[in-house]
């Protein structure tokens, strides 16, 4: 189990650049990225800054909230928030 008060730049899949994007829509650690969640998460840095946000980035934060490297996630995760991020921008 994570910290809950681990900042979020040491999470797996998150460097400064996306840190910064995360605590410029209010997320700075572990415990307010899993409070938010994947989604929503993704969804407020993508409002924020359309240009710097992919599904990659969508998968590396569920990533960093279950401690996997994004390119090792299951592909059945991978293809259900890829369709849950196609909903939310239709």
């Amino acid at each position: 189990m994570m910290d809950p008060n681990t900042p979020v730049e040491k999470l797996k899949n998150i460097g400064l650049k996306s840190g910064e994007l995360l605590r410029a829509v209010g997320i700075t650690t572990y415990g307010e990225l899993a409070e938010v969640g994947t989604l929503e998460s993704w969804r407020r840095v993508k409002a924020v800054a359309p240009y710097r946000v992919s599904t990659n980035w969508l998968f590396a934060i569920e990533g960093a909230l279950t401690n996997t490297l994004w390119t090792q996630l299951p592909q059945p995760v991978m293809d259900e928030l890829r369709a849950a991020a196609k909903s939310s921008s239709d």
